[in-house]
């Protein structure tokens, strides 16, 4: 591989627990070798894993949390890749992986190691029903929920593993699978918007959406930047305190924003006062949403950056408010009569079609792991296929960097 940023497709699913906060990841790997002729052996998924766990490093794709990785029969056998540090790590066995004395003890031997264990697809049968003590999780969609539950809350088994409900499309599913006895939830519903009964968005709510927007301004001067942000005392000492901390290691105390703006300049202070600004109209919507919305935002601005035709603007904004319908619970025509934005971005986000559209869909599909649909859309809006890829990358590390010296309100 030249790079695994530029070759390897990642992308990721949270899994959410009870108050859809997200207690880890699944990760989704692919090469693009792998759409072209053979498929890939186990030796070359062992070491795609590792490869690509190496290039980004962990926390930076879990940020600390579970990282769920499916892996067949011969990789479990094979062992935790040295990649891998055991105590974050799920593997994922599929439904057929069978019960046989080798796998109990593989899968004995990675719990041991501090690795926990998921049963995906899972339904009860005898087969399968002596990992039932090993494993830590089980994976079911909601079709077979009902049965899956009634099956492992009735064993009597001192420690049962945790159900992970999958396909959780809506916020109905959720209620359903939390009724059943579910800890753990993946699917899109996090970001299905749950329209409120009004659609009246709440003035202070308002007054950061219009700071967004003029934050978000291609045009903005150092002075017009200072000039938004002190008035907002909230997002004076965020920005202080942020500059201040030692990730950026000042020699000298930064006490004002015009100081802040000299040394890091106006792009870094803009990016960090717009994600505040989010954040603060977002309170109540789940944090993961919101982070959800801050990496499309940045993933649409990079490959908006590289686009030759200068159609897409500012593709930072774009990304962000492609998920403020879900974070506002208040539909995007309504968000949209109090945010200006230029026409093209506008008829994108009412999903019409146009080059905005076509990037927004082509980095969705990528962010689901939709690999055949992102390529299909890739085609369709004239990118590489590595664009996205590395575009998500640089993302997933500027987020992480942004986490750490972003302070508390």
């Amino acid at each position: 591989m030249e790079s695994a940023n530029e070759q390897v497709f990642l992308a990721r699913q949270p899994i959410f627990d009870r108050q859809k906060r997200a207690v880890g990841y699944e990760l989704l790997f692919r090469a693009p070798r792998g759409f072209q002729g053979p498929a890939s052996t186990d030796q070359e998924d062992a070491a795609l894993i590792s490869e690509a766990v190496l290039a980004f490093g962990l926390d930076t794709l879990t940020y600390g949390r579970l990282a769920f990785i499916k892996v067949t029969r011969s990789l479990l056998l094979a062992g935790l890749p040295p990649a891998l540090p055991a105590r974050q790590v799920v593997f994922e066995l599929p439904n057929d992986v069978g019960a046989a004395p080798e796998v109990l003890d593989a899968c004995a031997d990675l719990r041991h190691k501090g690795c926990r264990i998921a049963l995906d697809h899972f339904m009860p049968n005898d087969e399968i029903a002596p990992l039932v003590p090993l494993a830590d999780y089980v994976k079911t969609d909601m079709a077979d929920l009902p049965a899956v539950a009634r099956q492992i809350l009735s064993t009597s088994h001192a420690a049962l593993p945790r159900i992970v409900a999958t396909r959780v499309e809506t916020a109905d599913h959720f209620k359903t699978a939390a009724a059943l006895g579910c800890a753990s939830f993946q699917g899109g519903f996090i970001g299905r918007p749950v329209m409120r009964v009004t659609n009246d968005i709440p003035a202070n709510r308002l007054t950061y959406l219009r700071l967004l927007r003029a934050l978000e301004s291609p045009d903005i001067s150092p002075r017009e930047l200072e000039d938004l942000i002190k008035p907002d005392a909230s997002l004076v000492y965020r920005t202080l305190r942020a500059v201040n901390s030692a990730a950026f290691a000042q020699h000298n105390r930064v006490d004002s924003i015009r100081q802040a703006l000299t040394l890091l300049g106006c792009d870094t202070v803009r990016r960090w006062a717009s994600l505040w600004a989010m954040t603060s109209f977002s309170a109540g919507a789940p944090d993961e949403l919101v982070a959800m919305a801050t990496l499309r935002g940045r993933t649409c601005e990079i490959v908006a950056n590289a686009d030759v035709s200068g159609t897409l603007g500012d593709g930072f904004l774009l990304g962000l408010c492609s998920l403020l319908d879900a974070i506002l619970e208040v539909p995007m025509s309504g968000i949209l009569a109090h945010l200006p934005l230029p026409e093209e971005a506008d008829a994108a986000l009412r999903g019409r079609d146009n080059h905005s559209r076509r990037l927004l869909d082509c980095i969705i599909a990528y962010e689901h792991g939709d690999w055949d649909r992102y390529l299909a859309l890739a085609n369709k809006a004239e990118l590489g296929i590595n664009v996205v890829p590395s575009a998500y990358a640089q993302a997933l590390k500027w987020y992480e960097k942004i986490e750490s010296v972003s302070p508390a309100a």
